[in-house]
């Protein structure tokens, strides 16, 4: 993508390239912008590079329950965020635990990673998986879609691991986000789990046990991408098996 504005008299290139003739019939992309705008059950948004939207569809505007009184196009992501919480859409810990302040993406985009996903958690029980793209020609793509009742298998899972007191942790380790399954709550205490957002995943772990911890983070190359240890938690009181693979 690049600048959506015109330079003596020449537009810019947006897309790199026109669409594919066979997949679209000349003349009429406007029409078929509106139809997508107007049809999609999945949230689409553009922004800029400086995280400005240049374009929110209506399925998301509707999601994150913008009107034209409040909201414009040009408005930063920042401004979006603040809104949403300010209607009780989401809670404002959610942005923080899974860093998706305009600040943070900017900074996973520096990095050299050009994708992020996540799943969100909003006010009224719904579960959205929000998946964001920067691409080469410096705008973001944002899409977020309702997966609650996919989550609904999930849940069973859940049950299933509570009863056999388990639970998973997913770790990227390119963006440093950290996933855990509901289960965890009642394997680990809401200071630990606390701790493993803020600090990383051997926060919960023993002093005395972090050394075997990170050899056996290290060993996964070797070992096919598997993972195996045992540790205590911070009080030493519980111990816990882990295995895994990446």
């Amino acid at each position: 993508m690049g600048n959506l504005e015109a330079e003596d008299g020449e537009h810019k290139e947006i897309v790199g390239r026109e669409v594919d003739d066979f997949r679209i019939m000349p003349g009429m992309e406007s029409e078929f912008f509106q139809i997508l705008d107007n049809a999609l059950d999945v949230g689409i948004s553009i922004l800029d590079e400086n995280l400005n939207y240049v374009y929110i569809n209506r399925f998301a505007a509707d999601t994150l329950k913008l009107s034209g009184d409040e909201f414009q196009v040009g408005d930063p992501l920042s401004k979006v965020h603040k809104l949403m919480v300010d209607k009780g859409v989401i809670d404002p810990k959610v942005f923080d635990r899974h860093k998706l302040s305009a600040q943070e993406l900017k900074s996973l985009f520096a990095s050299g990673i050009d994708a992020s996903r996540d799943l969100t958690p909003f006010k009224d029980g719904s579960v959205h998986r929000l998946v964001r793209k920067h691409t080469k020609n410096g705008y973001t793509i944002s899409i977020n879609h309702d997966v609650t009742r996919l989550l609904q298998k999930e849940e069973m899972l859940q049950k299933a691991l509570e009863l056999g007191n388990s639970g998973y942790w997913i770790y990227d380790f390119k963006s440093k986000k950290l996933e855990l399954s509901k289960s965890m709550n009642s394997i680990l205490s809401r200071d630990e789990i606390n701790a493993m957002y803020e600090f990383g995943l051997a926060a919960f772990i023993h002093k005395d046990d972090r050394t075997a911890f990170k050899k056996a983070l290290k060993d996964m190359h070797k070992n096919a991408g598997t993972i195996e240890f045992v540790a205590r938690n911070l009080s030493g009181t519980k111990w816990y098996r882990t295995t895994g693979n990446s």
